[in-house]
């Protein structure tokens, strides 16, 4: 009777127990369950981090415990989605392939924030000038010291400024840093390079001194690119020596400067040899000038160029024709002489060819007026064979009236017989007179031409 009391005692307690036993266990079946769904969401997130967007202006290179996939231009990943092994398994490495812009100030002077926003002309030198570990400058083939600041542009991956497989694996494979190897290999192009030249030459790449201070002023374009061309090509042949994988697009360069201690005396040397410049140039125009106007472009066949800057296969005329006389070779010269005429006659343009004309239309007056006056010395001749006395007498009676009635010439009548003091001197209103007259008688019509009267004195 009592195990039957004690039995119905303990019933509740062990359904009880039961029941939580089994809540428990369906507890821990949905929590597993949970897990294990959680589990594979986390393992999904896990592979879902291999994927990767290469964008536009990128390449990819898939890695496999940190070596490369794939053979030949297949190991380089286009623009696109990428997959591969999540980290640390693998990842994909993306590399840049765009321009990339490098500015090099390794030779310029040092200057602070508050500076920096000064041009570079109003800048102070330093008291203590040039501080070693501060500013950088390039020593030159002349022992001088300039200030030269560089922009870079390159491309990873390239050759040639091509993309090319090769070279990305190389830029992989040995590049951790790429703007500090390109100024390492730019850096070490200038110093070769300028050790090379002269500062006025380097000086030449710009203007010394550039007011702005940001590369925007004019400068000698030719000198320049062949400045920053020489530094391209050495500090390209570094970064292949290197296997880099970094092809240099272009180097570019704000003018060079000189120390700013010794910038007054560069500027007074550049200002002078402006100024020398100036005056060649106008020297030069004003000869070239000199000969157009004086005979025309036949000049260059017959003298050499004062400017010394072209030069003919042919030794000019004149320069033959003094040496022929210099060395006594008569009919060399005199030949010359002829072919100089020739040449002048025929091709003569300017004051020369009006000379010549006037030259020639002298001539022909000339000619023609002792034509006449021969032919009317002709005409008189059997008048003065008969009676030579009274044709001379004739004659001087005609001459002294056509000088009295002539409106030309001034007369002065004495009395004969009286002793007289004459002092003669310019009467304006005759002279005036007498120069009308002759105008006057240039502008008639005559038969014949006659070297042209002359105003009187």
């Amino acid at each position: 009777m009592q195990e039957q009391i004690n039995q119905n005692i303990s019933d509740p307690a062990g359904e009880t127990t039961d029941l939580a036993g089994k809540s428990l266990a369906d507890a821990l079946r949905l929590s597993f369950r949970l897990l294990s769904v959680f589990m594979v969401i986390v393992v999904g997130l896990f592979l879902l981090t291999g994927l990767s967007q290469i964008k536009s202006g990128e390449c990819g290179i898939r890695l496999l415990f940190g070596k490369i996939q794939g053979e030949g231009k297949a190991r380089i990943l286009d623009k696109g989605l990428a997959i591969s092994f999540p980290e640390p398994v693998g990842r994909v490495e993306k590399i840049p392939t765009g321009e990339q812009q490098l500015e090099i100030k390794d030779f310029w002077p040092h200057a602070t924030a508050k500076e920096a926003l000064k041009p570079i002309s109003e800048r102070r030198a330093p008291r203590e000038g040039l501080r070693p570990g501060w500013d950088g400058a390039l020593l030159t083939g002349d022992r001088a010291l300039v200030h030269v600041k560089f922009t870079c542009y390159y491309r990873i991956g390239h050759k040639d400024d091509k993309p090319d497989s090769e070279a990305v694996i190389d830029y992989v494979s040995g590049v951790i840093d790429p703007d500090e190897i390109v100024r390492s290999a730019v850096c070490n192009a200038a110093i070769r390079v300028a050790s090379t030249l002269t500062v006025d030459l380097i000086l030449k790449a710009g203007k010394v001194g550039d007011d702005q201070g940001d590369g925007k002023k004019a400068t000698d374009k030719k000198d320049e690119d062949e400045f920053v061309e020489a530094i391209k090509k050495i500090g390209q042949q570094r970064l292949d020596a290197m296997e880099s994988g970094i092809w240099l697009s272009s180097v570019k360069t704000v003018p060079p400067i000189p120390p700013l201690a010794a910038r007054a005396a560069f500027e007074a040397v550049n200002t002078a040899r402006q100024e020398k410049d100036t005056l060649i140039h106008n020297a030069e125009s004003k000869a070239n000038t000199i000969l157009r106007e004086a005979i025309g472009d036949i000049w260059k066949d017959l003298v050499e160029d004062p400017t010394g800057r072209t030069r003919s296969e042919k030794t000019p005329l004149l320069k033959q024709y003094a040496k022929a006389r210099e060395t006594g070779e008569q009919e060399k010269a005199d030949n010359l002489l002829e072919e100089i005429n020739l040449l002048v006659s025929d091709k003569a343009e300017g004051q020369a060819s009006k000379i010549i004309e006037d030259a020639r239309r002298y001539n022909v007056g000339i000619r023609l007026h002792i034509k006449s006056r021969a032919k009317a010395f002709g005409k008189l001749l059997p008048g003065f064979n008969a009676t030579p006395k009274l044709m001379i007498s004739r004659k001087w009676a005609d001459a002294k009236e056509k000088i009295l009635s002539s409106k030309i010439i001034a007369k002065y009548y004495l009395t004969p017989g009286q002793k007289f003091i004459l002092r003669l001197g310019k009467d304006p209103k005759v002279t005036d007179r007498i120069y009308r007259e002759l105008i006057k008688m240039q502008q008639e019509p005559q038969t014949e031409r006659k070297p042209g009267p002359r105003r009187p004195r």
